[in-house]
């Protein structure tokens, strides 16, 4: 596998001067749970004011609240414009990357002892399901161009990362927008876990991502 820095992947990415009109959003969430790392926090944070050819990446870490998390996202949308939104989360268990399918209008509260009594809907007006607007299969073969591990997930679970998707696409639908958007869930760091992957590569995973997109 060949491993670039962010400021080696392209001569064209680096520190932004806020030249570039052409946003690209990159969500994460701060640590919840048993995590006290999340990739996604990390990942966010370091690929914040980059840019690539005419895009300017801006990164953003969202809190792990079912109420505050999709504001601050529709906040980012209506001040940003972006022209590409991926969020991005942690799946504790998983050994590679995963590429989110649909969003589902369900949720669970997993702060009480019995989750699932918890269940119901993410948005009472909402749709049973949303679809993913990226380009899944073309991410995913760009992300296996750089070797590394990938997978479609038909699944972001029911708690925030899968809420976070539902609820950024049904805001399209309710406001007539049409931004590619999609969740990519990473494993932990692989100093979190042994069969976890490097800050590194996953970075790596959402630069082939945005060039699957916007190529």
């Amino acid at each position: 596998m060949i491993l670039l820095s962010i400021s080696s992947f392209s001569p064209a990415l680096s520190k932004t001067q806020n030249n570039s009109a052409s946003i690209i959003l990159i969500t994460g969430f701060k640590p919840f749970d048993i995590y006290d790392i999340n990739p996604s926090e990390k990942i966010a944070l370091q690929v914040n004011n980059t840019i690539f050819q005419n895009y300017t990446i801006k990164g953003y870490v969202l809190p792990v609240n079912y109420t505050t998390a999709p504001a601050k996202m529709k906040q980012l949308i209506t001040d940003f414009n972006p022209v590409l939104i991926l969020s991005l989360g942690l799946a504790g268990n998983a050994k590679e990357i995963q590429i989110e399918t649909l969003g589902i209008n369900l949720k669970i509260n997993p702060e009480v002892k019995y989750p699932l009594l918890t269940l119901n809907k993410v948005n009472q007006t909402g749709p049973w399901i949303q679809r993913a607007t990226y380009d899944i299969p073309k991410i995913i073969s760009q992300i296996k161009k750089e070797n590394i591990s990938v997978e479609q997930s038909y699944s972001a679970g029911l708690y925030l990362c899968n809420a976070i998707l539902y609820e950024t696409l049904f805001y399209q639908t309710e406001t007539t927008q049409s931004i590619p958007m999609g969740f990519i869930h990473v494993p932990q760091l692989n100093t979190q876990h042994p069969e976890g992957m490097s800050l590194d590569d996953m970075i790596h995973a959402v630069h082939a991502a945005i060039i699957a997109q916007i190529s």
